[in-house]
């Protein structure tokens, strides 16, 4: 108990320290600084607060908070939190033996780990040819806290429908602030993303299309809330008024990646695991949707294509002169890559397509990791149980359709450049995929609970926080 303290007490004083050094007001810095060492000796606060409150930093992903120009490195707010995530939950996956055990009986944590293992592997090797350590760093800092995300969330919220429910609920509420911002973006037409003619909303995110992806995942959770939910009918309606107002504002960021990687996914929940005369109604009520949207989405795919008379490259070839001639590059260090967060060094862009970025950066090796993750991810989720009930059904598919749309959206934007977004997809499909396996005993379903929250954890014998 006394070494857990002073560790305790040193990570506090490493972060009032971190503290103040910010450009914070006085008064912030007073009261984070009295507050660190309460919130170091409860890590689920931090990771729930985390979770309320990351979409809303991303807007303030240019301002510096920690460092100077001068050095060429810094940290933003969002960076900062991160970093608490990974010294508090960290530690604390790490030194507490209930963590350790629920980690090694987990079968998808086991997985993924092991996925996470190899990708975090190959980043640290990148290293190798970066030509900016610091910056190749800070990337790998926030794959590590997506990892420790992932972990954290499965073992305090994995395991019962409660914890589950419970999970989805912090997920929602982290979207008030940026689907307020949104709807008014729309209403009062202000603060909006210029492309051209189009005016394109972005939320509290620094660009539209992070806005959409995190849409999809918002539209998903809220969906599976009301259908699963043992709660009020007001609030099922309230859920799925979210449900429809997290669409009204993906049309509005016209991100055309994130409207395909919903239809798929919108395709997968249609389809997978239903009845044969299920899926053919729901394949026509998809084609009357798809027929109905046709003309307000078209003329957004229509600028992919070279117009009559138009200098300046199209969309579509402009991506794929950049796509090429990265390409052509990736023999310089097929298996190490150039180093982390060194494809916009390079190229002086993003690269819009991840599996060429992580190809580039970390090697042939990092992207079949990552793909492996994707391949982890889909397999839980397509696995039967036994004892499977509808709610299980349910969070599998939403897993998948998550999983999917992620995928989708990785292939032709800059999801794993966005830790914002990957901080809540993983964890969520994590947490949904995990499940209620083996369907615990009401003797140790009742202990597990016991374990949760803020309560000091008390396991029984003979009992994990998460079955295996």
């Amino acid at each position: 108990m006394a070494g857990k303290t002073f560790v305790t007490l040193g990570v506090a004083a490493i972060l009032s320290a971190c503290i103040l050094q910010t450009r914070f007001p006085a008064p912030v810095v007073a009261g984070l600084v009295a507050f660190a060492p309460l919130i170091v000796l409860n890590p689920s606060v931090y990771f729930i607060a985390f979770l309320l409150i990351r979409p809303s930093l991303d807007q303030w992903a240019e301002i510096n908070v920690l460092g100077t120009e001068a050095t060429g490195f810094g940290l933003n707010p969002a960076s900062l939190a991160s970093l608490g995530l990974i010294l508090m939950c960290g530690l604390h996956l790490c030194v507490n033996p209930r963590s350790v055990e629920a980690i090694r009986r987990s079968a998808p944590l086991r997985s993924l780990n092991g996925v996470f293992f190899f990708w975090l592997l190959f980043a640290s090797l990148s290293f190798v040819h970066t030509e900016n350590a610091l910056n190749s760093l800070n990337d790998l800092a926030r794959l590590l806290a997506v990892a420790l995300a992932v972990n954290y969330a499965v073992i305090h919220f994995g395991g019962s429908e409660r914890g589950i429910r419970k999970f989805g609920a912090i997920v929602l509420l982290s979207a008030i602030v940026p689907l307020g911002v949104g709807l008014h973006q729309i209403i009062a037409q202000v603060d909006q993303f210029a492309v051209g003619t189009m005016r394109r909303i972005y939320g509290t995110f620094a660009h539209p299309n992070i806005f959409a992806a995190y849409l999809i995942l918002i539209f998903w959770t809220a969906w599976f809330l009301a259908g699963h939910s043992r709660t009020h009918r007001a609030l099922r309606l309230g859920l799925l008024a979210v449900s429809l107002l997290s669409l009204v504002e993906l049309y509005h960021t016209f991100t055309r990646s994130a409207w395909i990687a919903f239809s798929l996914s919108l395709c997968v929940y249609a389809l997978y695991r239903t009845r044969l005369s299920k899926k053919v109604t729901n394949l026509a009520a998809l084609a009357c949707v798809g027929v109905g949207t046709l003309p307000f989405v078209q003329g957004r795919f229509l600028d992919l294509m070279p117009q009559v008379g138009q200098r300046m490259m199209s969309s579509w070839e402009w991506r794929l002169h950049l796509w090429q001639d990265a390409l052509g590059s990736l023999r310089e260090h097929p298996f190490l890559g150039h180093g982390l967060g060194m494809f916009e060094q390079n190229w002086s862009d993003a690269a819009h397509n991840d599996l060429l970025r992580v190809a580039y950066e970390i090697g042939i090796p990092g992207v079949l990791a990552f793909l492996a993750l994707f391949a982890v991810f889909m397999s839980h989720a397509s696995k039967a149980e036994s004892r499977e009930t509808e709610f299980d059904r349910g969070r599998k598919k939403i897993a998948l359709c998550v999983i999917v749309s992620l995928f989708v959206c990785a292939l032709s934007d800059n999801m794993v450049r966005s830790i914002v977004v990957l901080l809540y997809y993983f964890p969520l499909a994590a947490v949904f995929v995990q499940g209620v396996a083996g369907r615990l005993s009401s003797m140790e379903s009742a202990v597990i609970e016991r374990t949760r929250g803020f309560q000091r954890p008390v396991v029984a014998k003979h009992t994990c926080l998460l079955p295996g």
